[in-house]
């Protein structure tokens, strides 16, 4: 007897639930959040990486490396020194104010001056 395939997706899709379901019942409800998150973000094929480093260190120069064009300015004057999240699709910048009292301001890259 032979065992049918099984597909990475389906292992990974299936541990999250299982994780999300036990820590549900065990009231750990902040894990269940994240786990949900982490399924949300399996299911978009979503990756995140994180980069921190002095000022002027080459951040934005290695990512636009990585990127494999200039999707980040880069330069020996700060240009992108606050949280920048890049994704695929048509471009846009989305603006988030410093309070929590105003909606996020949408615009193109175009727009922006630097």
């Amino acid at each position: 007897m032979r065992a049918e395939p099984v597909k990475l997706e389906q292992v990974k899709e299936s541990a999250l639930s299982s994780l999300k379901s036990l820590m549900d019942q065990w009231g750990e409800r902040e894990t269940a959040r994240v786990i949900a998150d982490l399924q949300v973000k399996e299911q978009r094929h979503e990756l995140t990486l994180a980069f921190c480093g002095h000022f002027s260190a080459g951040k934005s120069s290695m990512i636009n490396r990585l990127c494999g064009s200039e999707v980040l300015p880069s330069g020996p004057i700060p240009t992108s020194a606050n949280v920048v999240s890049i994704r695929s699709g048509a471009p846009r910048v989305l603006l988030y104010p410093v309070t929590d009292k105003q909606a996020p301001w949408e615009t193109t890259p175009d727009r922006l001056h630097f």
